[in-house]
Protein backbone atom coordinates (compact mmCIF):
# COMPACT_ATOMS: atom_id res chain seq x y z
CA UNK A 1 0.00 0.00 0.00
CA UNK A 2 1.25 3.51 -0.78
CA UNK A 3 0.23 6.97 0.37
CA UNK A 4 -0.20 10.16 -1.58
CA UNK A 5 1.18 12.96 0.60
CA UNK A 6 -0.04 16.43 -0.40
CA UNK A 7 -1.30 19.62 1.23
CA UNK A 8 -2.77 21.33 -1.82
CA UNK A 9 -4.31 20.15 -5.04
CA UNK A 10 -4.29 22.89 -7.67
CA UNK A 11 -5.88 23.43 -11.03
CA UNK A 12 -3.50 23.88 -13.96
CA UNK A 13 -4.18 27.64 -13.87
CA UNK A 14 -2.68 27.78 -10.35
CA UNK A 15 -5.83 28.28 -8.27
CA UNK A 16 -6.06 26.13 -5.16
CA UNK A 17 -8.83 23.60 -5.69
CA UNK A 18 -8.51 21.63 -2.46
CA UNK A 19 -6.48 21.73 0.77
CA UNK A 20 -5.96 19.15 3.48
CA UNK A 21 -4.66 20.30 6.87
CA UNK A 22 -2.55 18.25 9.28
CA UNK A 23 -5.69 17.09 11.13
CA UNK A 24 -7.20 15.69 7.95
CA UNK A 25 -9.81 18.41 7.39
CA UNK A 26 -10.49 18.93 3.69
CA UNK A 27 -11.41 22.34 2.29
CA UNK A 28 -12.90 23.00 -1.14
CA UNK A 29 -12.57 26.80 -1.23
CA UNK A 30 -14.44 27.27 -4.51
CA UNK A 31 -17.28 24.86 -3.63
CA UNK A 32 -18.29 25.84 -0.10
CA UNK A 33 -20.61 28.78 0.40
CA UNK A 34 -22.82 29.87 3.27
CA UNK A 35 -24.07 33.35 4.02
CA UNK A 36 -26.73 34.90 6.29
CA UNK A 37 -28.81 38.00 5.64
CA UNK A 38 -30.94 39.81 8.23
CA UNK A 39 -34.03 41.98 7.86
CA UNK A 40 -32.97 45.46 9.07
CA UNK A 41 -36.36 47.21 9.32
CA UNK A 42 -40.01 46.26 9.53
CA UNK A 43 -41.96 45.37 6.39
CA UNK A 44 -45.55 46.61 6.72
CA UNK A 45 -47.21 45.79 3.39
CA UNK A 46 -47.58 43.03 0.81
CA UNK A 47 -44.47 43.67 -1.26
CA UNK A 48 -41.02 42.33 -2.08
CA UNK A 49 -39.00 42.53 1.14
CA UNK A 50 -36.09 44.85 0.32
CA UNK A 51 -34.42 45.83 3.59
CA UNK A 52 -31.82 43.04 3.90
CA UNK A 53 -28.21 43.34 4.97
CA UNK A 54 -25.57 40.68 5.51
CA UNK A 55 -25.28 39.84 9.22
CA UNK A 56 -22.50 41.81 10.95
CA UNK A 57 -22.59 40.58 14.55
CA UNK A 58 -19.40 39.76 16.45
CA UNK A 59 -19.52 35.99 16.01
CA UNK A 60 -20.73 35.89 12.40
CA UNK A 61 -18.62 34.63 9.52
CA UNK A 62 -19.53 33.65 5.99
CA UNK A 63 -17.76 31.26 3.68
CA UNK A 64 -17.21 31.34 -0.06
CA UNK A 65 -18.52 33.68 -2.70
CA UNK A 66 -21.27 36.11 -1.68
CA UNK A 67 -24.84 36.48 -2.80
CA UNK A 68 -25.62 39.81 -4.49
CA UNK A 69 -28.64 41.81 -3.35
CA UNK A 70 -30.48 44.66 -5.05
CA UNK A 71 -33.97 45.94 -4.16
CA UNK A 72 -34.97 42.67 -2.50
CA UNK A 73 -33.75 40.40 -5.31
CA UNK A 74 -30.81 38.07 -4.65
CA UNK A 75 -28.43 36.80 -7.35
CA UNK A 76 -26.33 33.66 -6.91
CA UNK A 77 -22.53 33.82 -7.16
CA UNK A 78 -22.22 30.53 -9.06
CA UNK A 79 -24.27 27.59 -10.24
CA UNK A 80 -25.13 24.89 -7.73
CA UNK A 81 -27.78 23.29 -5.59
CA UNK A 82 -28.65 25.83 -2.86
CA UNK A 83 -30.46 25.38 0.42
CA UNK A 84 -32.41 28.51 1.32
CA UNK A 85 -33.56 28.61 4.95
CA UNK A 86 -35.71 31.53 6.04
CA UNK A 87 -37.08 32.57 9.41
CA UNK A 88 -39.43 35.52 9.73
CA UNK A 89 -40.80 37.05 12.93
CA UNK A 90 -44.18 38.72 12.47
CA UNK A 91 -46.47 40.74 14.71
CA UNK A 92 -50.23 41.09 14.51
CA UNK A 93 -51.49 44.62 14.70
CA UNK A 94 -53.20 45.81 17.84
CA UNK A 95 -56.91 45.05 17.59
CA UNK A 96 -56.55 42.96 14.44
CA UNK A 97 -56.57 39.22 14.02
CA UNK A 98 -54.35 38.36 11.04
CA UNK A 99 -54.90 34.66 10.48
CA UNK A 100 -52.84 34.22 7.35
CA UNK A 101 -49.82 36.54 7.29
CA UNK A 102 -46.70 35.10 5.76
CA UNK A 103 -43.83 35.16 3.31
CA UNK A 104 -43.44 33.59 -0.12
CA UNK A 105 -39.98 32.53 -1.31
CA UNK A 106 -40.02 33.02 -5.05
CA UNK A 107 -37.54 31.98 -7.73
CA UNK A 108 -36.83 33.17 -11.25
CA UNK A 109 -34.78 31.61 -14.03
CA UNK A 110 -35.16 34.55 -16.45
CA UNK A 111 -33.24 37.34 -14.66
CA UNK A 112 -36.23 38.31 -12.51
CA UNK A 113 -38.73 38.96 -15.30
CA UNK A 114 -41.05 36.24 -13.95
CA UNK A 115 -41.14 34.71 -10.45
CA UNK A 116 -42.89 31.60 -9.17
CA UNK A 117 -43.48 30.40 -5.63
CA UNK A 118 -40.93 27.93 -4.27
CA UNK A 119 -42.29 27.81 -0.73
CA UNK A 120 -44.95 29.63 1.28
CA UNK A 121 -44.80 30.00 5.06
CA UNK A 122 -47.80 31.41 6.94
CA UNK A 123 -49.11 31.72 10.45
CA UNK A 124 -51.96 33.39 12.24
CA UNK A 125 -51.54 34.95 15.60
CA UNK A 126 -53.11 36.57 18.58
CA UNK A 127 -53.78 40.32 18.60
CA UNK A 128 -50.66 42.36 19.28
CA UNK A 129 -48.46 39.25 19.65
CA UNK A 130 -45.32 38.08 17.85
CA UNK A 131 -45.23 34.81 15.92
CA UNK A 132 -42.53 33.15 13.89
CA UNK A 133 -42.45 31.11 10.70
CA UNK A 134 -39.62 29.15 9.21
CA UNK A 135 -39.16 27.33 5.94
CA UNK A 136 -36.53 25.67 3.79
CA UNK A 137 -36.32 25.34 0.03
CA UNK A 138 -33.86 23.80 -2.39
CA UNK A 139 -33.11 25.74 -5.56
CA UNK A 140 -31.23 24.17 -8.46
CA UNK A 141 -29.31 27.10 -9.96
CA UNK A 142 -28.18 26.00 -13.43
CA UNK A 143 -27.28 29.50 -14.67
CA UNK A 144 -25.92 31.99 -12.13
CA UNK A 145 -26.38 34.92 -14.51
CA UNK A 146 -30.17 34.43 -14.85
CA UNK A 147 -31.40 32.77 -11.63
CA UNK A 148 -32.82 35.00 -8.87
CA UNK A 149 -34.68 34.62 -5.58
CA UNK A 150 -36.79 37.06 -3.57
CA UNK A 151 -39.04 37.07 -0.52
CA UNK A 152 -42.54 38.50 -0.76
CA UNK A 153 -44.59 39.61 2.26
CA UNK A 154 -48.15 38.33 1.88
CA UNK A 155 -51.51 38.92 3.54
CA UNK A 156 -50.40 41.51 6.09
CA UNK A 157 -53.43 43.23 7.59
CA UNK A 158 -53.41 46.81 8.80
CA UNK A 159 -51.02 47.21 11.73
CA UNK A 160 -49.31 43.85 11.14
CA UNK A 161 -45.65 43.68 10.11
CA UNK A 162 -42.63 41.46 9.54
CA UNK A 163 -40.08 42.34 12.20
CA UNK A 164 -36.68 43.74 11.27
CA UNK A 165 -33.93 45.10 13.52
CA UNK A 166 -30.23 45.91 13.24
CA UNK A 167 -28.95 45.18 16.76
CA UNK A 168 -29.39 41.39 16.60
CA UNK A 169 -30.48 38.69 14.17
CA UNK A 170 -34.26 38.18 14.12
CA UNK A 171 -35.91 37.71 10.71
CA UNK A 172 -33.20 36.25 8.50
CA UNK A 173 -32.30 34.14 5.49
CA UNK A 174 -29.42 31.69 5.09
CA UNK A 175 -28.09 30.70 1.66
CA UNK A 176 -25.96 27.57 1.51
CA UNK A 177 -24.46 25.96 -1.58
CA UNK A 178 -24.64 22.22 -0.87
CA UNK A 179 -23.38 20.83 -4.17
CA UNK A 180 -23.18 21.15 -7.90
CA UNK A 181 -26.30 21.90 -9.91
CA UNK A 182 -28.30 18.82 -10.81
Amino acid sequence: MSNLLVQNIKHTNGTTAQTIDSSGFVDFPQSNMIQQWVLTANTTSDTTITNFSEVSTTFYASMGASMSHSNGVFTFPTTGLYKIHSTFIMKNGSGSQDNSMGVKTQGSSDSGNNFEDIIRIYDGGTNNMFTGVSGMALMNVTNASTFRVRFLADSLSSGSFIFGITTYTASNVVFERIGNSQ
